[in-house]
């Protein structure tokens, strides 16, 4: 099922990073995967992933899940749907950004790029207001 799941979101690898990189990671829990969509659950964060091709098939996936709190959907057209069933009430678009080229990205000397790791997390509640200091938790 992972070589499924990776060859349907490798079509569009900028939209699907996230889960590709968490099927990579083995953390992911994949559902289902099949030519026309992928439904993962990330076990650190117990996140749901969703995309697919269509609202039917998006509605029968959604529809497996009992219950959850987090739900990424990479389509706009499962949003409402998703809202509606779990009676979420927040919503947060994101957008991603990604470097593909293989060689080393070129940077000002006064800009310092690294990994985040557990001793950042009181910078990154300061600067972004988007999570929980105990869901960074899970992420490290």
């Amino acid at each position: 099922m992972k070589n499924t799941a990776v060859e349907y979101l490798i079509k569009n690898p900028l939209l699907h990073i996230g889960m590709i990189e968490t099927i990579h990671r083995d953390t992911a829990d994949i559902l289902y995967a099949e030519s026309d969509g992928v439904l993962i659950k990330e076990e650190k964060s117990n996140a749901y992933m969703l995309s697919v091709d269509n609202f039917d098939i998006g509605k029968e996936l959604i529809n497996t899940i009992s219950r959850c709190n987090l739900i990424l959907s990479h389509q706009e057209f499962m949003v409402d749907y998703i809202i509606d069933r779990f009676k979420l009430n927040k919503k947060l678009e994101c957008f991603q950004a990604v470097y593909m080229d293989k060689s080393k990205l070129i940077i000002s000397e006064e800009l310092e790029i690294k990994q985040l790791d557990k001793s950042h997390i009181e910078v990154i509640l300061e600067h972004y207001g988007k999570l929980s200091k105990d869901r960074l938790f899970w992420m490290f």
